[in-house]
């Protein structure tokens, strides 16, 4: 077994440079753009903001097949990935002096991984550049729900293209959709 070297914690630490999206200078160039958003204080604008984003998210955790962002910016799902490597316990290998792997027994090795794809979407020349980093709200709440609905997420390896994917899953829901209006057509509530 590989032996773990201790953490060094007086050694500098690499933070990452927080961006605050909904801002000042964003609300006055929204107002200055929509002047009817005069009435709304900040704080009631930012609420319907992080109302919308929370409504967003939940449907993005519930639906198997994610959603379509409004405005044809792109689409949201949540994949269950086989883990490529192996995650090292931290705490467990100090205290053993030996490295301990996570063992993620709750989901067989599958871990979540929210995707942000903007193939199926037109008018965007330079869509592999486009990126997507998830809220705390929401990666807390895909990793809790995950753990108990594992298996109802789409299975991706890492060789899978995302741009298939969307393609297929479209697919299937336009020839579900064409099964669904034959048979109302043809349906009569009064006959058995």
């Amino acid at each position: 077994m590989r032996e773990v070297r201790k953490n060094d914690l007086t050694a500098p630490r690499h933070r990452y440079k927080a961006y605050e999206v909904f801002s000042k200078e964003f609300y006055k160039k929204m107002i200055a753009k929509y002047p009817i958003l005069k009435q709304y204080s900040f704080g009631q604008v930012q609420g319907i903001v992080k109302e919308f984003h929370a409504i967003t998210y939940e449907q993005v955790v519930t639906n198997r097949d994610g959603i379509e962002l409004s405005g044809n910016l792109g689409h949201i799902f949540i994949g269950a990935c086989k883990k490529e490597e192996s995650i090292i316990d931290h705490k467990t290998s100090q205290e053993l002096g030996v490295a301990v792997k996570h063992k993620n027994l709750s989901s067989d090795d599958f871990i979540a991984k929210i995707f942000f794809t903007t193939y199926d979407s037109c008018g965007y020349k330079y869509n592999e550049l486009w990126g997507f980093n998830g809220c705390r709200l929401f990666t807390r709440l895909t990793s809790s729900k995950f753990v108990e609905y594992w298996k109802r997420y789409i299975q991706l390896s890492k060789t899978d293209k995302v741009k298939q994917l969307t393609k297929k899953t479209k697919i299937k829901v336009d020839i579900r959709r064409e099964r669904a209006e034959k048979l109302l057509a043809i349906y009569n509530e009064f006959e058995f």
